[in-house]
């Protein structure tokens, strides 16, 4: 069955709601909703300040999607009822430079990374929507980031230099009494060690994991 909506090439597709229902990306500058099986689209999303969003990801809760967008921002979408654009959520400080570059959750949601077009790996906070550290990684773009779905303090990546690394991140809870201090669990990752290097061509999110082992 073919889906056939789109002016222009479709770039990504993301499934939600256990694979009942999915999005879309395009060149296009669009995005649409689909019921799996169900040809004409249930929803079309377009505004005047949408960019082109070439690498999609589900939220590990299931109820939103992560749009990272050729204008330096990685876009956030509700899909818990109705697919709708979260305008208090987006993550941005990066580069994107032209590349579909994957973004990536932690297992337990916490976290939001994504590289960037000058080879460096960005990590924010998911609550907050801070930096908290961006780190040299690649020669050129990162590609892909995923995080491991057991050992939470592990991250891979690959690049556009045909190298995959998996990286040892530190993550560091830091308890706060001050009254200063709204943020009771405040998340940051202090320090990083590649610990393992694969030579080859950048990797999908899927084989990342894979191809490190």
């Amino acid at each position: 069955m073919s889906y056939n909506y789109h002016e222009a090439a479709v770039n990504a597709v993301c499934f939600y709601e256990h694979g009942r229902k999915f999005v879309s990306t395009s060149d296009d500058r669009k995005m649409l909703c689909w019921d799996y099986g169900y040809n004409p689209p249930t929803r079309y999303i377009q505004e005047t300040y949408m960019s082109s969003m070439p690498a999609l990801k589900l939220h590990p809760s299931g109820d939103y999607i992560l749009c990272s967008a050729l204008n330096n921002q990685i876009a956030v979408y509700k899909c818990m009822d109705t697919v709708v654009h979260h305008p208090r959520k987006r993550f941005n400080g990066h580069k994107v430079g032209g590349f579909a570059l994957q973004p990536t959750c932690s297992p337990d949601g916490e976290f939001v990374g994504c590289g960037d077009c000058e080879g460096n790996l960005w990590f924010w906070s998911w609550k907050t929507c801070k930096v908290l550290n961006k780190m040299p990684g690649h020669v050129g773009a990162v590609a892909c980031v995923d995080w491991h779905p057991v050992e939470s303090s592990y991250v891979a990546s690959s690049g556009w230099d045909g190298v995959i690394k998996l990286w040892d991140l530190c993550v560091c809870f830091k308890y706060s009494n001050s009254s200063t201090n709204n943020l009771q669990n405040r998340h940051t990752i202090d320090r990083y060690l590649p610990i393992a290097d694969a030579d080859g061509l950048p990797s999908t999110v899927d084989d990342i994991f894979f191809a490190v082992s």
